[in-house]
């Protein structure tokens, strides 16, 4: 799906959804983020089952006692022409989030996790700070890539030819990013085709 066309000092620069991008689940996190949806497969792969607690309350205590997590927490998923997840209830500023919305799962980190993230042998109150901040934007690229914001480009020559690509750029953040690293690109091809032209001449 193309996105964007934009034309730079003689080249085009091609920007596109991204649709085959790997889940940031994917990728090494410092939470776990477990999700119970029947419509959806969402956050990562858990051996928990939905059924085996009565409701979120129980498995907030399981999560805390039986495998020691420091920080949990709750996950909200939004599905109304487009989804969404947040550590923030929808709520009163979605719309149609009173039938459209609900919870859906919890966030968390384990004391080892911590640890073993910090490198430290105690947790101390800014390492919890810390976690808890890093699980909330672990959240947020997650929610973008499940809202489908998630871009690539390509460039071509006047031509046709395809000169680079590139994809993966999550959220309206990285937009501007990716586009000026696109051009960049194009920067230094001519760059580099003026250093052809210049030692032929000489060389000539």
């Amino acid at each position: 799906m193309e996105r964007e066309t934009i034309e730079y000092k003689g080249y085009t620069i091609n920007t596109f959804y991204d649709e085959l991008h790997d889940s940031p689940r994917d990728w090494d996190n410092l939470g776990t983020m477990i999700c119970f949806h029947g419509g959806y497969n969402l956050g990562d792969k858990t051996d928990l089952k939905s059924e085996d607690f009565n409701g979120w309350d129980e498995l907030e205590n399981y999560l805390r006692k039986e495998l020691q997590a420091v920080i949990c927490l709750p996950l909200y998923f939004y599905d109304h022409s487009m989804q969404s997840i947040s550590t923030v209830s929808f709520l009163g500023r979605a719309h149609h989030a009173d039938w459209d919305s609900g919870r859906v799962g919890f966030i968390y980190a384990t004391q080892e996790d911590i640890k073993k993230n910090w490198d430290v042998k105690r947790i101390s109150k800014k390492r919890i700070a810390d976690t808890e901040r890093i699980l909330r934007s672990e959240t947020e690229t997650y929610d973008e890539y499940i809202r489908g914001n998630v871009f690539g480009f390509t460039v071509e020559d006047a031509e046709g030819n395809n000169i680079d690509s590139c994809g993966g750029y999550l959220g309206d953040d990285y937009y501007d990013e990716m586009v000026n690293e696109a051009k960049s690109t194009i920067d230094y091809t001519i760059k580099e085709l003026k250093k052809e032209l210049s030692a032929g001449v000489t060389l000539g």
